[in-house]
């Protein structure tokens, strides 16, 4: 793999070293995530989330439907304002790439970060981004609607969403 910059964002301030952890697969890994999806972590480690992005054979009327669905207010959005990120960079050499539609890369190693960027305004770093934030009542429908169409998208802590009615 071409050496690239790799991200990992984190609540917790000043990791030294990234150790291997487990993951549901048994694996141990250090976890990055690629500059392209890197926006996608711009919100509270727990908090649910379906991002979804135009791809190259994208229904350009799914995309407007799914964004066009609500502004509704929450309690996420009210943690979005008050959340401090820290965004730890990783040259890549010891990744591999695990999902290249969500960005997802896994390192092996015991890693330690080039550089540390603390993040306190998440909407403005969003905006900046080109992110439209929408809150909606229930991410389920969001969810249902792009894993059978050709968006790209990357469905995140979906266990904490509210459950559907």
């Amino acid at each position: 793999m071409a050496s690239r910059t790799l991200f990992h964002v984190s609540e917790v301030p000043n990791i030294e070293h990234f150790t291997p952890r487990p993951t549901d697969a048994g694996q141990r890994v250090v976890w990055a995530i690629d500059a392209a999806h890197l926006p996608n972590y711009f919100l509270p480690r727990e908090c649910p989330r379906v991002c979804v992005r135009r791809g190259t054979h994208s229904d350009g009327e799914l995309v407007s439907q799914l964004l066009g669905a609500s502004t509704h207010r929450n309690a996420w959005r009210a943690r979005l304002a008050v959340t401090t990120l820290y965004v730890y960079e990783f040259e890549s050499s010891s990744f591999r790439c695990v999902d290249i539609n969500a960005g997802y890369f896994h390192s092996t190693a015991t890693l330690q970060p080039i550089s540390i960027t603390r993040t306190t305004n998440l909407e403005s770093e969003l905006s900046h981004c080109g992110v439209e934030l929408i809150a909606v009542e229930s991410l389920w429908p969001i969810h249902r609607a792009v894993e059978n169409s050709a968006l790209e998208f990357s469905c995140i802590r979906m266990r904490n969403a509210m459950p559907e009615a």
